[in-house]
């Protein structure tokens, strides 16, 4: 029972950790709209008018001061989910390209299966051409580099 919950665990983990893998760039572009959005939000001016919204069983005041900071409380939230998913990535894409003049380093290998993959969205047949290794071999460094991202992930 143990085992196969620890199978399970690791699987959601696996399958989480690639989500941020794939969503990467995806995400940093959102990260980018949604800091702007805030950014707009938090310079604009206060409005002293209040809105009435019609309700089943009368109005509610609900004033567009109280609008603008449910909104940026919004924004931020999904700002920090974002980030969340993001910044691990990006200090793991940062620490594989560090170059310590070891030529072809296993991070080199995994951080171009990482742009190959994961970025450019290529098929295993695609990047096994590429890289002139077989789709198992492939397989076995996708395994490693998520385990990595699972770690730099803290999940």
């Amino acid at each position: 029972m143990t085992e196969s919950l620890n199978a399970k665990e690791y699987k959601s983990k696996f399958r989480y950790a690639e989500s941020c893998l794939y969503n990467y760039q995806l995400n940093l572009s959102k990260i980018k709209t949604l800091s702007e959005k805030l950014e707009s939000l938090e310079q604009g001016s206060s409005v002293k008018a209040q809105s009435y919204e019609a309700m089943p069983l009368g109005g509610e005041v609900s004033s567009p001061v109280e609008q603008r900071a449910m909104s940026i409380i919004n924004l931020q939230d999904q700002l920090k989910k974002l980030k969340q998913r993001t910044r691990p990535i990006a200090r793991m894409v940062e620490d594989l390209g560090k170059d310590y003049g070891l030529g072809d380093t296993p991070d080199k290998i995994y951080l171009l299966l990482l742009e190959l993959r994961y970025f450019a969205k290529g098929t295993w047949t695609q990047i096994a051409q590429k890289m002139q290794v077989s789709e198992e071999t492939l397989k076995y460094w996708r395994q490693r580099l998520v385990r990595q991202a699972i770690e730099y992930l803290c999940i």
